[in-house]
């Protein structure tokens, strides 16, 4: 099957950046809303899914400051897709996986409780303000890893070292899930699993679309 961002390219332009803007802030308005309204619906069913392997990954309190940059990059990065199909298709996977999560966060909210830590400076200011946006629910599926995934198809997608950049850095933003405590692997697996449905459906309403 083809690769729906085969031939992506990025560009600087402000027109092209104006016109993705459009598309991208309403989008990703909306999922923030819907994520943190569930986020902070109050559980009465508290459900882990730590496994061994979560115990063994150390807390890494500087990579917090990863966390928050890929994250950044993954919603901005959508701003430089030269052409709009490529926008459209991006979009539309991450809209429809970020429904796939919503809806097991909202149905069975899964928690990893927090891990208590005594940082200060800019790591501890960046957990602040996790903590204080982001409640310990909504764990499984990984909505972080979602994105990571979808910046990793992004750099598979682009040639020369900009592809290669993106996928170094969807690589470290995973990391940081598991060294900042915020996901377990279970987690992240679900958020991988939920964007490769996505992509599926999508692919599949492009090719017959296209029929």
């Amino acid at each position: 099957m083809k690769n729906l961002l085969q031939g992506v390219q990025i560009s600087v332009d402000v027109k092209v950046m104006s016109r993705n803007i459009l598309y991208v802030v309403p989008t990703f308005f909306i999922m923030s809303f819907l994520y943190l309204w569930s986020n902070h619906i109050a559980v009465t069913r508290l459900v882990e899914n730590a496994i061994l392997l979560d115990q063994l990954i150390p807390f890494i309190g500087w990579s917090i400051i990863i966390y928050w940059l890929v994250l950044v990059v993954a919603i901005t990065g959508v701003l430089l897709l030269r052409d709009i199909r490529h926008v459209h298709r991006l979009l539309a996977v991450n809209a429809l996986s970020f429904l796939l999560n919503f809806m097991v966060w909202f149905s069975y909210p899964i928690v990893y409780p927090r891990t208590e830590h005594l940082l200060t400076g800019i790591s501890g200011e960046l957990f602040s303000i996790l903590y204080f946006l982001d409640t310990p629910a909504n764990s499984f599926p990984s909505g972080h890893v979602s994105l990571m995934c979808l910046l990793a198809w992004t750099g598979m997608s682009l040639k020369g070292w900009r592809g290669h950049l993106l996928l170094v850095i969807s690589v470290l933003g995973v990391f940081s899930v598991f060294t900042t405590r915020q996901h377990t692997v279970i987690d992240a697996i679900g958020g991988a699993a939920t964007v490769m449905i996505a992509y599926a459906v999508v692919q599949l309403y492009v090719r017959l679309k296209s029929e």
